[in-house]
């Protein structure tokens, strides 16, 4: 069975969502989905050039719950790469951890 997010429940490992900061309404949508999953996420932000602020100012308009970042269930981070190498350049991309690594989930 899947979810909101269009994941399937099979690892229950941890997820990795990788979106852009402006103009992206896809990612806001994925974004959403993910949220109202409750399950652990690293969101990557694409573009946000290094910039913690940036990073902050993202997730202030976007409601991520600083309690759920506090306790580690959300990280927020710079991309630094990663979204080329793992998620073949699709916008948004989400990524679930498994035994064998990380695989794309749901784009």
């Amino acid at each position: 069975m899947g979810n909101a997010a269009g994941i399937a429940h099979d690892s229950g490992g941890r997820l990795a969502l990788f979106v852009r900061e402006a103009d992206c309404q896809r990612c806001d949508a994925r974004l959403s989905a993910v949220l109202a999953d409750k399950r652990p996420v690293d969101i990557y932000l694409v573009d946000s050039e290094g910039s913690d602020q940036k990073l902050r100012n993202w997730a202030q308009q976007h409601r991520i719950p600083a309690e759920q970042v506090r306790e580690r269930r959300i990280t927020l981070n710079h991309d630094a790469g990663r979204w080329m190498r793992y998620g073949n350049g699709i916008m948004p991309v989400l990524l679930q951890q498994g035994e064998s690594g990380w695989h794309i989930a749901a784009f």
